[in-house]
């Protein structure tokens, strides 16, 4: 550092700061020459603000919590859809003043039929809703009035307009039980597009997620009933009906009394119970009542809300679906206290039953995983084959016509009828249409048929069977329709096995050669049947399901051999 003197330049400099000023010669440095001179200063000019360069910018209002809740009035839920209304239905609802000063409510008025709908309010309008103040309403709809429920409530309040709607449909039970003198037949229909080639190949498209439903059976109707069922038909036929679905009869097992919300049954496995749907307490045609379950046991239904009638031990009570008539409904009357009548309804609510598929997987159809169904068929009714071929006819009229064989091979189709007792075999039948989906998803069946007369033992390690000459290798050719087979034992045991080869080398004999051995001998008096195991899929999208009694049943389809 330098020492500076008292009559250093800093110290008559005007910009020095205060700081400056009290410094001592040793705490600062000289100040140069050039910075004494008195030209290098002058005034300090002040020319803040400073101006800036003006832009406009656009922008949009974000709404927060408070915009989207407050300043308004709520009504929850603002729509009540009832959906098909089979006993009295009660529901709450909210209507809040969001607003955070109070409001007045000026008036509410109902836009509609509201013929047996009650509608309970806290208080009547004129009323003042206090800031932030909410109310809970009570609706109460019963059965009676007109089928079609719509009604519009309005809230009028000095800010603003609100409404609850309310829909519904209004169904009656048809609790005229069957004649079992004749089948209730139960039909599944799918729908399918095929698309075919010349050759035979396919490629299908499943339309339909749920397959339609119905059901058909007679009735026979007398004195009251037979008026009453007239009554239905005149007034409310093209309308949803409450069908029990008769062949899932179960019975309760204990005295119901009134207000009770658990009833206990003898079973629910392997039939139409549903959580959320219906369930009908019958005696007789009028002595009905309909509840909605809310869970199910194996012995026992929980109800959505308590029975309003009570019910002896061993009442009958169905599952329901609501569906509606056909078109035309003829009656029958052989005296004139007499009705006889085939009804056929159409379900509305078509939710699919779980598909499920026969337990043993054979070889893939097409690439798809394909299983084989074991069930033998009811032979009290005759099989029926029909063979179809796809012709290409050139026909002038004049000379003899030229024919096309398109597809080079028939495509077989076989009808076949399968009876089981036992409600858990009939319900197989259901899982296993559904995993068919119609005409969609292949199967392996037997042709059911003796193709082929063994003529030697098969020991256990043999990979060719000796079987009666009717030339396979030159006429099937390992066709794919024809390359697989099923050898039955008498024992009861089923091998399947793919051919692989095919030769003769003796007169009347022709030798089969198969994929595996069988791992067991079979002597001549131990085999059974030797039969062609088809790739095929069902003919027909709709199949049928006769009931005779509610553990009896017939299932009849045409499968047609995926040849290809």
């Amino acid at each position: 550092m330098v020492d500076v003197v008292d009559d250093s330049p800093i110290f008559e400099n005007p910009f020095a700061g205060n700081q400056a000023v009290q410094l001592s010669g040793q705490d600062a440095f000289p100040i140069p020459i050039f910075l004494a001179d008195e030209d290098i200063f002058g005034d300090l000019i002040d020319n803040r603000p400073v101006a800036a360069n003006d832009r406009l910018l656009d922008g949009v209002l974000c709404p927060m919590f408070v915009e989207d809740f407050y300043e308004r009035v709520h009504v929850t839920p603002a729509v009540i859809a009832l959906g098909n209304l089979v006993s009295a239905q009660v529901r709450t609802f909210e209507v809040w003043n969001a607003f955070f000063t109070s409001n007045n409510n000026i008036s509410l008025t109902p836009v509609g039929d509201t013929t047996g709908v009650i509608l309970t309010e806290p208080a009547i309008p004129p009323t003042l809703y206090a800031a932030l103040e909410s109310r809970e309403y009570l609706i109460s709809v019963g059965l009676t009035g007109p089928p079609a429920i719509d009604i519009v409530y309005t809230w009028v309040f000095d800010t603003e307009s609100v409404t609850l709607e309310l829909t519904g449909n209004r169904v009656i039970i048809f609790a005229f039980s069957p004649d079992w003198s004749d089948d209730v037949v139960e039909r599944y229909e799918w729908a399918t597009q095929i698309i075919e080639a010349d050759d035979g190949t396919e490629r299908r498209n499943r339309l339909r997620t749920n397959p339609r439903r119905s059901m058909e059976y007679r009735v026979l109707v007398e004195t009251d009933d037979k008026r009453w069922l007239e009554t239905y038909l005149w007034d409310w036929k093209a309308r949803l009906f409450s069908v029990p679905i008769w062949t899932d009869c179960v019975f309760t097992t204990a005295d119901t009394p009134i207000g009770d919300s658990v009833i206990d049954v003898a079973f629910t496995d392997n039939t139409s119970f549903k959580v959320g749907g219906v369930a009908i307490f019958i005696i007789d045609q009028r002595d009905t009542e309909a509840v909605e379950i809310a869970s199910i046991d194996p012995t026992s239904l929980t109800l959505l809300r308590p029975t309003l009638k009570a019910w002896p031990s061993g009442t009958r009570i169905y599952p329901a679906l609501v569906g509606r008539l056909t078109e035309d409904q003829n009656l029958i009357q052989p005296t004139a206290d007499i009705d006889f009548a085939s009804v056929k309804f159409q379900f509305v609510d078509n939710e699919a039953i779980p598909a499920v598929d026969a337990p043993i997987q054979y070889q893939d159809v097409n690439g798809e995983p394909t299983f084989i169904l074991e069930k033998i068929p009811n032979r009290a009714s005759d099989l029926s084959l029909t063979y179809q071929s796809k012709y290409g006819l050139v026909d002038f009229g004049i000379n003899v016509p030229f024919v096309d064989d398109r597809q080079g091979f028939p495509d077989v189709v076989t009808k076949f009828e399968f009876a089981d007792e036992g409600r858990e075999d009939i319900w197989f039948w259901k899982e296993w249409l559904h995993a068919r989906a119609g005409k969609h998803t292949p199967f392996w069946i037997s042709s059911q048929s003796q193709d082929f007369v063994l003529l030697e033992t098969i020991f256990s390690t043999d990979v060719g069977i000796v079987v009666q000459d009717y030339e396979y290798r030159n006429f099937y050719n390992f066709a794919q329709g024809k390359r697989d087979i099923v050898i039955v034992s008498k024992a009861g045991q089923r091998f399947y096995r793919r051919i692989t080869s095919a030769t003769s080398t003796t007169p009347g004999e022709e030798i089969i050669g198969i994929d595996a051995p069988l791992g067991i001998t079979i002597t001549l008096n131990q085999i059974k049947i030797i039969s062609f195991l088809h790739p095929s899929r069902l003919d027909v999208d709709g199949i049928e399901i006769a009931w005779s009694h509610t553990e009896f049943a017939k299932i009849a389809f045409a499968a047609r051999v995926l040849g290809r």
